[in-house]
C-alpha cells in the first residue's frame, strides 16, 4: 500500500507537520522548516509530500481531500509521524482544516491563506479558476522532455507567466526518457475537484470540544477572500472559534512575501498552545 513522502527535519517527541498546496511539495517549505525547528527545538519538524506529489505515488482512488486526511492518518497510524500540529498552505489548508474535524489528539491547526469554503463562494471560485487555468495549459506540454529549456519554451507558447514558469520547473524530475513532472496530473485535477467541493467550515463553526485549535493566517494582499469570507472569520474569531491573523503585506506565497512574520505568528502561537495544552490535555 503507499505511503505519503516525507522529510524529517528535525526529530522531537511531538511534531509539526508541513503540508504544502497543489501542484507543490514538501520541499517547498524546507526552508521555513528548518527556522521552525530552531525556534522551537522542543518539537520535531516534518514536511510532507501529499498524494499525486513530489515522491508521493500509487495511491488508489479517491483522490479527495478527505482521502489526504486519510494518508496522513496512516503515516501516524505507523508511528513515523507524531503529529501534535499541522501548518497547511492553501490546498494544504483545507487537509489540515478536515484533519481538524476528528481532533486526533491535534492541539493546533495553522491554515495559511487558506479559505476554507467551497468553489460556490466568490473568492474561492476565482482563485480555483487560476489553478485550473495552470493545470490544463500544464497538461498541453509533451513531456518527456529533453532539458528544462525546451519545458520553460513550452510553458511560454501556452502562455503560463514568468513567476509560474520559474516555479515549475522546480517541479521537473529527469527520468530515462528524459524530464517528468514530479506531480501526477490527473491525480492533481481531481484533487483540485474535490477542494473546490470540501466545506471546511464545520472544521471551527460549533465543533466539539476535542477539537484541536484553529488559527487562519490570511495574507493581506491575496485576492482569494471575499468581504463576507472575511466577516465570517471575524465572526468565529469573536466567538473564540478559531484565531484569525492578518499578514497585511504579503500575497498568497506567504512563505516567500513574508516569512519572519509567517514564523513569528506560528511560534507564538505555539507557545501559548503548549501552556493550555499541558491543562486541557
Amino acid at each position: 500500500m503507499a505511503r505519503l513522502a516525507f522529510d524529517r527535519i528535525t526529530d522531537g517527541p511531538r511534531d509539526l507537520v508541513i503540508l504544502h498546496g497543489i501542484l507543490g511539495s514538501g520541499r517547498n517549505w524546507r526552508s521555513v522548516g528548518r527556522r521552525l525547528a530552531v525556534e522551537l527545538p522542543q518539537f520535531g519538524v516534518v514536511t510532507v509530500d501529499l498524494r499525486g506529489h513530489g515522491d508521493s505515488h500509487g495511491f488508489a482512488l479517491p483522490h479527495t481531500v478527505d482521502a489526504c486526511v486519510t494518508d496522513l492518518d496512516a503515516l501516524a497510524s505507523a508511528g513515523v509521524i507524531r503529529p501534535w500540529g499541522l501548518i497547511g498552505h492553501s490546498f494544504g489548508g483545507k487537509v489540515a482544516l478536515c484533519a481538524a474535524r476528528g481532533g486526533r489528539g491535534l492541539a493546533g491547526v495553522w491554515a495559511l491563506d487558506s479559505a476554507p469554503g467551497t468553489a460556490a463562494d466568490a473568492g474561492t471560485a476565482a482563485a480555483s479558476d487560476d489553478v485550473w487555468q495552470v493545470i490544463e495549459r500544464l497538461a498541453r506540454i509533451p513531456l518527456p522532455a529533453p532539458d528544462r529549456d525546451t519545458v520553460v519554451r513550452e510553458m511560454e507558447q501556452v502562455g503560463l507567466p514568468p513567476a509560474i514558469r520559474a516555479w515549475m520547473t522546480t517541479n521537473l524530475v529527469r527520468g530515462p526518457d528524459g524530464l517528468r513532472w514530479r506531480f501526477d496530473l490527473p491525480c492533481v485535477r481531481q484533487l483540485m475537484w474535490s477542494y473546490g467541493q470540501t466545506d471546511a467550515w464545520p472544521a471551527l463553526e460549533g465543533g466539539a470540544d476535542a477539537r484541536p485549535r484553529i488559527h487562519f493566517v490570511r495574507a493581506g494582499k491575496s485576492e482569494r477572500w471575499q468581504a463576507s469570507q472575511i466577516q465570517r472569520l471575524e465572526a468565529a474569531d469573536a466567538a473564540g472559534h478559531c484565531k484569525l491573523h492578518t499578514l497585511e503585506q504579503a500575497g498568497h506565497w506567504v512563505h516567500v512575501d513574508a516569512p519572519d512574520a509567517l514564523l513569528e505568528c506560528i511560534a507564538s502561537d505555539v507557545r501559548s498552545l503548549e501552556g493550555t495544552d499541558a491543562d486541557a490535555r
